[in-house]
């Protein structure tokens, strides 16, 4: 058993076969459905950084905390809810974006005209399953279409992640295409299979 799990989380696993996809979603102005209510999502990029918690094995604070302010700097768009003091749920946005590499799946794709990309949303383990994460959507797609000349949103979702994709087709994001990765005996396989 153990040697099957080692294997399964091995670089000869990857190796042999290995499968990933991403789903592309984009949300035009004109579809947008507000279906959640936007109340206690805030703006405070720096200060609401400062309340991130490494709640994760993986997550370091310091590191983080410092790529959020490089990302404040660059003149990205961070929403936020939060929770006595703790970053409860957060969402980002990049403002009039053309395109955008995925590493998951090595592959760019081009967005359409007058887009922002929506990326990096994340609910704190504390604070699942309360409806933070669509209440952070809502907002940050409420602000951009308001506050700036934007007409598209656009996201990325891994394929296995069905309440993300459920949450964004409930705000009026649409599938627009499927970017895959498969790898077979070290061969590589890429596609995009374009749904519009």
């Amino acid at each position: 058993m153990r040697f099957v799990k080692a294997f399964q989380n091995s670089s000869l696993k990857c190796w042999f076969y290995d499968e990933k996809k991403l789903l592309i979603f984009v949300l035009k102005k004109t579809d947008y459905k507000s279906t959640a209510s936007s109340d206690g999502v805030s703006f405070d990029g720096y200060d609401n950084a400062l309340g991130f918690d490494a709640c994760e094995s993986w997550h370091d604070s310091e590191l983080i905390v410092g790529d959020f302010c490089s990302r404040l700097d660059r003149g990205e768009v961070m929403a936020a809810v939060m929770n006595k003091g703790v970053l409860a749920c957060y969402a980002w946005l990049n403002l009039d974006q053309s395109s955008s590499y995925f590493p998951l799946v090595q592959q760019e794709f081009t967005f359409p005209e007058n887009s922002a990309a929506l990326y990096n949303v994340y609910t704190h383990i504390n604070y699942r399953g309360k409806g933070y994460y669509k209440r952070v959507i809502n907002g940050i797609v409420s602000w951009a279409f308001s506050n700036k000349k934007i007409d598209h949103i656009v996201t990325a979702i891994e394929e296995s992640n069905t309440v993300a994709i459920r949450v964004n087709q409930q705000i009026g994001f649409r599938q627009v295409a499927c970017l895959s990765y498969i790898k077979r005996l070290g061969k590589v396989q890429k596609d995009c299979s374009l749904l519009i």
